[in-house]
């Protein structure tokens, strides 16, 4: 006689009966400790807000402390008291007896930042846990798409891993760092040696211009075939290989094997064309495969992803800086991005990504190079030479980026192009020539180091 097989729910990992993580004795601490010297408000307040406390009347106490620290008044068991109460709150959390006992069983006030570590760690940990249930109940909705999943995930993660407390500082410690930077770098240029001023192009004359790009938003522009492709494909090999940087490559113009292809092209010195047909010379073919294993070591990220918004190149921005790090992103290019967000029309939608691309530079902290289309009101006029206003579709380029180079093919040059730095909001502008090898695809120094 058969048995009828009776199916059964698979077993799901059950989540912790337990309260989510922190630890009343280390908020505790911190408030009391902020009661018996109140100076240390300020170590502490660098990683806590009132949001980081789990026991409502220790964020309470702690809202109290900042509405003090606003008014300019002195933080003691008196005005915090007083504060309370003024709020409602001073009966509900204990009274008077329970900030008293706060004070009398903080073990002491020199250990307050460490009691605020402990403290922001546990918020850090039920932020994430906040985020996962939050991504879970997407994941289970089948009107939610796996890319949005996917990009509030990555977000999620790289926010509860950044200090979300603000920068701020005093000008003086501003004015301590850019003291150190200029003391190294005249000591390197006393010693003859580079400078370290962030990324580097690798084209000379550039670099003199540009002395340096950090967080900064530049684009790229020209029109078609003008190199602006190459141009960014340099620049990311130069970073990567000789700078040891981390760069992360978004191309709607190529897929990643034309992509690789181009950058065998650039390391070997190898016509791009033999290469992609297999007509490599016998002693080409260990510069080839030498190339292929020290391109291979670099940390360059290639997506060639057809849809690809403002959004969806954030989160993946963020999940490689929260994983092995990012240094420098790369867009190709910015007209063939969508944003997203309905707008009325191109140049909203522009104005829109370009603002977003201004915003990750910002946040990662790092160079975003992207590519630009110019309009053809360019070759309608006497003089060719690119200006500002011909970037297309939005003047917010011009507005939100830190620096705009515009390549420009002059025809009594040949094989030359010139990048003209037309706007550069910290720093000089002007023009340098490149030489353009089509074989391979590569700007080269126009003039020798000198």
């Amino acid at each position: 006689m058969s048995m009828a097989v009776q199916y059964q729910e698979p077993i799901m990992a059950q989540a912790p009966t337990s309260s989510p993580p922190h630890s009343r004795e280390a908020e505790e601490s911190v408030v009391g400790s902020v009661m018996i010297n109140p100076d240390v408000y300020y170590e502490c307040a660098q990683f806590l807000c009132a949001d980081d406390f789990y026991i409502h009347r220790h964020r309470w106490i702690w809202e109290a402390f900042t509405a003090l620290h606003e008014k300019r008044a002195p933080i003691d068991l008196l005005t915090v008291a007083d504060e309370l109460a003024v709020r409602g709150l001073l009966e509900e959390l204990g009274g008077p007896s329970y900030l008293t006992a706060l004070v009398s069983n903080t073990p002491t006030s020199l250990n307050a930042e460490y009691y605020a570590k402990i403290v922001e760690g546990h918020a850090v940990r039920r932020k994430l846990i906040h985020s996962a249930n939050t991504i879970a109940q997407l994941a289970y909705d089948p009107e939610t798409s796996v890319e949005d999943v996917q990009e509030l995930a990555a977000k999620s993660l790289y926010e509860s891993m950044q200090n979300q407390k603000g920068t701020g500082e005093s000008l003086g410690s501003a004015l301590s760092r850019v003291y150190d930077r200029t003391d190294e770098n005249a000591r390197l240029r006393a010693e003859g040696k580079p400078l370290e001023m962030g990324l580097m192009t690798g084209w000379v004359d550039l670099d003199r211009l540009l002395q340096g790009v950090g967080a900064e938003f530049f684009v790229v522009a020209g029109r078609p075939s003008t190199g602006k492709t190459s141009f960014l494909l340099g620049l990311a090999k130069y970073a990567a290989m000789n700078q040891g940087k981390r760069v992360a490559i978004f191309s709607q113009e190529m897929t990643n094997d034309e992509i690789a292809e181009r950058f065998l092209a650039m390391e070997t010195g190898i016509d791009s064309q033999k290469i992609r047909g297999g007509m490599l010379e016998e002693d080409e073919w260990p510069i080839y495969t030498h190339a292929l294993e020290t391109l291979a070591g670099s940390s360059i990220y290639v997506e060639d992803t057809s849809y690809m918004t403002p959004a969806k190149l954030k989160a993946r921005c963020m999940k490689l800086a929260s994983g092995g790090g990012l240094d420098l992103t790369i867009v190709d290019y910015i007209q063939l991005l969508e944003n997203g967000v309905r707008k009325e029309n191109r140049t909203q939608e522009v104005s829109y990504i370009s603002r977003q691309l201004k915003l990750l530079s910002q946040e990662l902290k790092i160079p975003v190079f992207a590519a630009s289309q110019l309009s053809r009101a360019v070759e309608s006029r006497q003089s060719q030479r690119p200006i500002l206003s011909d970037l297309r579709e939005s003047g917010s380029l011009e507005q939100d980026s830190n620096g705009v180079i515009m390549l420009y093919c002059p025809q009594d040059k040949t094989n030359i192009t010139e990048a003209i730095l037309e706007k550069r909001r910290n720093g000089a502008i002007g023009t340098v020539e490149l030489v353009f090898r089509s074989t391979t695809t590569t700007f080269e120094n126009a003039y020798k180091k000198r």
